[in-house]
């Protein structure tokens, strides 16, 4: 447990005594692992216990605005009561954002060791990590079901891990000291990296773009995860990131020079800007939901071909083509033609105006292809291509 003048040191949120008693946290004293360290790519912690720790600190902070409340009521109404000091940080501050975790919480924990929290965890609460989890420093990792750490397995898409390695608990965050090469040697080492979408966060930042290079240079399997929140919702996220993500060169680091170095590093390996959106784009939108995956819309996930077709078909004729013109064509009913369209129309494959006799007539934006299409079983895992045997 760090010593009480850490507790009160003015960077430090108020209540981290209460939180090191009541999640196992060790004393100073009782660890050896700054002498005999464990290798970074093995400081695993167990998720519970690191959802339990995120609580704790949650309620500390929760606590302490409680009790500002309660002293500046009583100081109100009772002239012996002072006013409460004022509270360090605003009152919405979200304790669980690395951005105000790392310095209010983890660097006042372990300020005298300058080691990771990592070495204060109780015993029985580490292992050998599953996955490395990749997030933003913005989002918070608990406090409510799109947070980053509960979309991990809420989908039922990839078993829950058990160890996870996180930045914030496993690096030094007193010694950030050649974390570009650190990562990358994690994320081989671990061989399986995770990414909660909860929001479009991840691309504004290069750091995460670096940690899903790394995933695939290493050939780390990527795991892309959303909250699960209500069925309406699903393909919200994947809309969002369609809508919102442009380029990986739009994307920012805190240092200059970071970001060119992870920008070259992208050229290298997929051949160019352009090349390296494009297999994000596909990477992805090939894990999220979508809106055809709402229950009712079962036709989209089952008639990929068709909509290739009816693409085709529009693709290859410059005229204006109706909807009858494009069933003729295609060789299909004029119902299941008006179905795909449809479809093509909402994701942007094709476009509708009014025609000469007043129907409606399509154009084509894009091809679309099953291959293309991560709902479809002719899909090609975009990672391939980019892959030497």
């Amino acid at each position: 447990m760090a010593p009480a003048s850490y507790y009160d040191s003015p960077d430090a949120m108020p209540g981290l005594q209460m939180v090191c008693a009541s999640t196992g946290l060790l004393r100073e004293s009782e660890t050896n692992l700054v002498d005999v360290p464990v290798p970074v790519e093995e400081r695993g912690v167990r998720l519970e216990w690191l959802i339990a720790f995120l609580k704790a600190v949650d309620k500390a902070w929760q606590e302490s605005i409680r009790q500002y409340d309660d002293q500046a009521r009583a100081a109100m109404h009772f002239d012996g009561v002072p006013d409460p000091d004022p509270l360090p940080f605003h009152r919405d501050s979200e304790p669980s954002r690395p951005a105000f975790l790392v310095p209010h919480v983890i660097k006042p924990l372990t300020r005298e060791l300058e080691a990771p929290l990592y070495v204060l965890v109780p015993p029985d609460q580490r292992g050998r990590p599953d996955v490395f989890i990749s997030h933003t420093w913005s989002n918070p990792l608990i406090g409510y079901a799109g947070s980053s750490l509960y979309a991990i397995g809420a989908l039922g898409k990839h078993p829950v891990p058990t160890h996870v390695w996180l930045d914030v608990v496993c690096f030094n965050q007193h010694k950030p000291e050649a974390i570009a090469d650190d990562m990358k040697s994690v994320i081989r080492s671990i061989g399986k990296l995770v990414l909660p979408m909860v929001n479009t966060a991840p691309f504004s930042r290069l750091w995460c773009l670096w940690e899903l290079l790394c995933a695939h240079l290493t050939e780390a399997e990527i795991f892309i995860e959303e909250p699960n929140t209500n069925v309406h919702d699903l393909g919200l996220v994947a809309d969002a990131f369609r809508t919102e993500f442009k380029s990986v060169e739009q994307a920012n680091t805190t240092l200059p020079q970071d970001r060119q170095q992870i920008l070259e590093a992208m050229v290298a390996t997929f051949g160019s800007i352009d090349a390296t959106d494009e297999y994000l784009r596909r990477l992805i939108l090939a894990q999220l939901s979508n809106d055809s995956d709402k229950p009712w819309n079962i036709w989209r996930r089952t008639q990929t071909s068709l909509m290739e077709r009816v693409s085709q078909v529009i693709e290859q004729h410059s005229g204006e083509l109706t909807r009858k013109n494009v069933a003729e064509t295609a060789g299909l009913s004029v119902e299941s033609t008006g179905t795909a369209i449809g479809w093509l129309l909402r994701e942007g494959y094709v476009t509708t105006t009014t025609g000469r006799a007043v129907h409606d007539v399509y154009e084509s934006v894009k091809p679309y292809r099953e291959s293309d299409d991560p709902r479809s079983d002719r899909y090609v895992d975009p990672g391939h291509a980019f892959r030497s045997d």
